[in-house]
């Protein structure tokens, strides 16, 4: 376990140094853009004209926020990924007999991890698409939604397949 903790922190280190600053740059903009549409512009278009405006401004502010959003999903994901190894690292290390192993306990933190950070980012994109046609969010959240559980399940099934080997 001490081995795998070494090779956990030096990859963690290693992804952070190579993709945090990029990918917390384009994700800081992307935030930037969603704060200032969401905030200031749409509010302001819908008091100067509530039928037309809102949409051709939300249609940009969708535009621009996702740009900077899918420009930060590589580096992201690589830092999903090297965390959720850190952190089965700690949850063994934390436990004298732990339930999991290594393999079991990354799969299960990064399952977590992709659902929390796949429901931050439709969260905010809710208030764009409601902007644009109110089922649209809807129709929207059904194919994430499918997404999550079918990783869920995915992830269930992997642990249940390698507790019986």
């Amino acid at each position: 376990m001490i081995e795998e903790e070494k090779e956990a922190r030096r990859i963690l280190a290693d992804v952070v140094k190579e993709s945090l600053p990029g990918t917390f740059t384009k994700l800081s903009i992307a935030l930037l853009v969603w704060l200032f549409g969401t905030l200031v512009f749409l509010p302001a278009a819908y008091r100067i004209d509530p039928t037309r405006i809102p949409l051709i401004c939300s249609l940009i502010v969708l535009i621009g926020f996702s740009f900077f959003l899918f420009g930060a999903v590589g580096g992201l994901r690589r830092l999903l990924d090297v965390t959720s190894s850190f952190l089965a690292c700690q949850y063994g290390k934390s436990r004298q007999k732990p339930m999991f192993s290594f393999e079991q306990s990354k799969i299960g933190i990064s399952c977590i991890l992709y659902v929390v950070v796949t429901i931050i980012a439709y969260a905010l994109y809710w208030p764009l698409l409601r902007a644009l046609h109110p089922s649209l969010a809807g129709l929207v959240f059904i194919p994430v939604f499918l997404w999550m559980l079918w990783i869920i399940f995915r992830t269930i099934n992997a642990l249940t397949a390698r507790g019986e080997q």
